[in-house]
């Protein structure tokens, strides 16, 4: 079973994601965030192993939350912003 959690700043995006995430098999959505700052004081307590971020944020982007979480998950980055590309890889 994968278990994810959801970081985005927008309400409808984690919706969004939430609804592709439960189409996929063996996938389970633990919790979502709106707020990377609430994400991190919570992730370390959370039994998942995939976090999807979103990278543009305000206050702390994506980048920077994946640089401060455990490397045992592993991280998905969302944007709409096409020059993150070589920077989220």
């Amino acid at each position: 079973m994968i278990k994810c959690v959801i970081l985005d700043d927008e309400l409808l995006a984690i919706s969004y994601l939430k609804l592709l995430c439960e189409q996929i098999e063996g996938v389970e959505v633990i919790k979502a965030f709106n707020d990377p700052k609430v994400f991190l004081k919570e992730i370390g307590n959370i039994d998942c192993n995939v976090c999807i971020l979103d990278i543009e944020m305000p206050g702390m982007n994506g980048l920077q939350v994946a640089e401060q979480i455990s490397d045992t998950k592993k991280i998905i980055f969302t944007t709409a912003y096409k020059e993150y590309a070589a920077e989220a890889s």
